[in-house]
């Protein structure tokens, strides 16, 4: 009897104990946690280079603004500006001349205007679509009640000054008016579908806040 001998090959596997594992997952998990965490951080920014970034001088070397990921360049990038939220549906009319610039709807706008990210320029004043917004000013009566009327406040005077007043909803706007004897107006973006009469101060407010108009 013949007997034949075959020869199995041995394979050696490497393992890890649970303990080894967890701590290699735990590496890979700190080293994502970390990677996004570089991704999420907000850039400070000083100043700007104009429309788009484009100009080779820096606008406002003092306007403190903040991006993610962004170049420093583009104030379109900033989803915070001066410490106030910023973002679409507004934009940014940029003075040419004075090389300034105002955060502000399209329409009053009377030199370039460019959009924040979220929307076509087209979006946003698109007059009584349902669904889109429009410019309402609330202006300070003498008994300290507001009018609502049609259009943007620079519309009612176009003398009066205008700044940017952080709030929820539009009885922050209201009492912040009333506390500053200056106040005018202040206006907002409102659904185009709800109609004057029907704007409760209870409703939030666009985007930031609203803007305050003061002689």
């Amino acid at each position: 009897m013949k007997y034949i001998y075959t020869i199995l090959p041995f394979f050696f596997i490497s393992t890890l104990s649970c303990s080894e594992k967890e701590a290699e997952e735990a590496d890979d998990t700190a080293a994502v946690e970390e990677e996004e965490s570089t991704e999420e951080q907000a850039i400070t920014n000083l100043g700007h280079n104009g429309p788009y970034g484009d100009e080779s001088d820096l606008w406002e070397p003092e306007l403190s603004w903040e991006c993610y990921g962004c170049g420093g360049k583009d104030l379109a990038d900033a989803h915070r500006i001066n410490s106030v939220d910023v973002g679409f549906p507004a934009g940014i009319c940029y003075n040419t001349t004075d090389k300034t610039t105002t955060i502000t709807d399209q329409v009053d706008c009377a030199d370039t205007w460019v959009q924040f990210p979220g929307g076509s320029e087209d979006e946003g004043n698109t007059g009584a679509e349902e669904g889109s917004g429009r410019d309402v000013c609330f202006v300070r009566q003498s008994d300290d009640s507001f009018t609502a009327t049609e259009g943007a406040c620079y519309d009612v005077d176009s003398s009066w000054n205008s700044s940017t007043f952080e709030a929820s909803i539009l009885q922050d706007c209201v009492d912040y008016c009333i506390s500053a004897s200056s106040c005018k107006a202040f206006d907002d973006v409102i659904d185009a579908t709800v109609a004057l009469a029907d704007i409760d101060y209870s409703m939030s407010t666009e985007g930031f806040g609203c803007w305050i108009f003061s002689d």
